[in-house]
C-alpha cells in the first residue's frame, strides 16, 4: 500500500533544504533525513529527522538531529 504526505521544514530558519532519504525500520516505522540550510550550504546548515511509527497515520513533527555546522554535513 503507497500512501502521500507533505512534510515541510518546521523551522524558519532552515527555509532551504534537499537530499532526503528514507528508511524503513525492522519495526515498520519510518526515518526521513534531510539537510536543511538558512542560505549557504556549507554555513549554520543541520539535519533534520521525522518518524512515522508503524501504526501511525502521519509522521511526527521534523526535529534536528544534527547542530549547526560550519562545513558542509554531505547527505543524509
Amino acid at each position: 500500500m503507497f500512501s502521500k504526505e507533505v512534510l515541510a521544514n518546521p523551522d524558519a530558519a532552515y527555509p532551504h533544504c534537499h537530499c532526503a532519504t528514507i528508511v524503513q525500520l525492522s519495526c515498520g516505522d519510518l526515518l526521513v533525513a534531510w539537510y536543511a540550510y538558512p542560505q549557504e550550504e556549507t554555513r549554520g546548515g543541520v539535519l533534520m529527522l521525522a518518524r512515522k511509527r508503524a501504526n501511525g497515520a502521519t509522521f511526527d513533527r521534523p526535529r534536528r538531529i544534527l547542530a549547526e555546522m560550519n562545513g558542509s554535513l554531505g547527505n543524509p
